[in-house]
């Protein structure tokens, strides 16, 4: 059985033993092992917690909610505390290698009990029947997957670089050619061809996709992947009446102004073909450019470039967290460079076809992982 862990116990990162929830599974190394957590215990707490001590060498699974859906198998590196929503299998004799491996194939939602949260119980696991092989073939068996899932991760982690080496390269053509672009046309600041930048509203919506003629707000991280994408957003209470003022349209330039990651904030996107009644919210601008001067998928090319991003990271104000905040004078002041308005939309097609090849060659590599 897990142990209730009181929020005043939380929060020590020393002890005698790391209190393992679901959520420190991520933390297990490349073939499972999992020694530390976020939270750790001295002996004279777990005792008045009444926390039975897990042993080393246990195989971890979730038993209760979404997280036991994921199938996630952890093997214990160190004796430890495991949460209530988390249970532990102790192998009798045998490699716990091969158990975890075995655990693996063992699909929790076939199993799970009915109702709104899935749940398995501790007998329906003990009654699972499993193959049993000596200890020596245990250990034959859990030596093979060891080494091919390292050969697995070798590849995979190769395949990793590779898609870094395409973004990389993309970057660098796209600084490249915007340099070029401003020895031939010179540079001017975004201020100068900006009709207004605004932040849209954020009402408390559903955590669901709009349907049937709903309102729905984007999400904060709906220009994140360097796209304006329609799905990343959230439905409006059918009670609260939309402020229609911040209405999406097509062509309009996005810029995520929020984020508790530095690194995406200033993503860019341009609203395309919409038909869903989607609204701005405040984490995200909304760039209102002079269409007799600046054309936005030629702007949204230039501000993904590396001079912007650096403009843009040294401009972020706030601290670590969800506080960083990108000021309007740092966007207003991005420079561009000074292309005429009859040439940016060809320039424009140009770096939209080299984007789309590499995104297909991207999509390649994870095909082939």
């Amino acid at each position: 059985m897990g142990t209730t862990f009181p929020h005043a116990y939380q929060g020590a990162t020393q002890g005698d033993l790391p209190f393992i929830k679901v959520s420190d599974f991520p933390r297990a190394d490349h073939l499972g092992v999992l020694s530390g957590a976020n939270n750790w215990v001295d002996r004279q707490t777990a005792r008045q917690l009444g926390a039975r001590i897990v042993p080393r060498g246990s195989i971890l699974y979730a038993r209760v909610g979404a997280a036991l859906l994921l199938n996630q198998r952890c093997i214990t590196g160190r004796n430890c505390i495991v949460d209530d929503n988390v249970r532990a299998f102790e192998p009798k004799h045998g490699d716990p290698r091969y158990w975890r491996y075995l655990m693996l194939l063992l699909d929790m939602a076939k199993i799970t009990n009915p109702g709104p949260v899935p749940s398995v119980s501790e007998r329906q696991v003990a009654a699972l029947p499993v193959p049993l092989p000596t200890v020596e073939e245990q250990r034959r068996i859990a030596d093979f997957l060891d080494a091919e899932t390292a050969r697995i991760d070798r590849l995979t982690s190769m395949r990793d670089r590779q898609s870094k080496l395409l973004d990389d390269r993309r970057r660098s053509q796209l600084s490249e050619l915007i340099e070029i672009l401003t020895q031939r046309f010179g540079c001017i600041r975004l201020r100068h061809v900006l009709m207004r930048i605004e932040q849209g509203w954020s009402p408390q919506c559903e955590d669901r996709l709009a349907e049937n003629g709903e309102w729905g707000v984007v999400k904060a991280g709906c220009v994140n992947s360097g796209r304006f994408d329609p799905i990343q957003h959230k439905a409006l209470p059918a009670d609260m009446e939309p402020r229609r003022e911040y209405v999406l349209r097509k062509g309009d330039l996005l810029m995520s102004r929020a984020s508790g990651s530095t690194d995406l904030i200033g993503s860019v996107g341009v609203v395309g073909e919409i038909s869903d009644n989607l609204l701005l919210c405040d984490k995200v601008y909304r760039i209102r450019l002079d269409r007799t001067r600046a054309q936005a998928d030629f702007v949204a090319h230039v501000l993904r470039g590396h001079q912007a991003r650096e403009h843009i990271k040294n401009g972020i104000s706030g601290a670590e967290g969800m506080a960083n905040n990108l000021p309007t004078s740092v966007v207003k002041d991005l420079l561009l460079p000074n292309v005429p308005v009859s040439e940016q939309a060809s320039t424009s097609d140009s770096l939209h076809l080299r984007a789309k090849s590499v995104v297909r060659a991207r999509e390649s590599l994870h095909r082939s992982m």
